[in-house]
C-alpha cells in the first residue's frame, strides 16, 4: 500500500504519514485546509519514513531521502 505524506506548505514539514489513496478532503482542521497543507504519495522506491520535502525548482514538493532520518532509523534498530 502506497504512503501519503501531509506536508506544511509554509515550512515543508512533513506533518503526518499514513497509507492509503491521498485524501485530504476526509482531513479535518489544517491537515484538511488546502491553503495549509498537502497531501502528497512518497514515491514507492522512498522509505516514507526517511524523507523529507523540497521544493523543486518548478516550484514542486517533491522528497529526497534525508540522511538524518535514515541514521535515525538505523540507530533505533541498534538498540537492544
Amino acid at each position: 500500500m502506497s504512503s501519503v505524506a501531509v506536508v506544511s506548505l509554509s515550512s515543508l514539514e512533513i506533518c503526518l504519514i499514513y497509507s492509503g489513496p491521498a485524501n485530504q478532503s476526509a482531513s479535518g482542521g489544517e491537515w484538511g485546509d488546502p491553503n495549509a497543507t498537502v497531501h502528497i504519495p512518497v514515491p514507492e522506491e522512498l522509505d516514507a519514513r526517511c524523507v523529507k520535502a523540497v521544493r523543486s525548482e518548478a516550484g514542486e514538493i517533491t522528497f529526497i531521502t534525508d540522511p538524518l532520518k535514515v541514521q535515525a532509523k538505523l540507530d533505533a534498530a541498534f538498540i537492544v
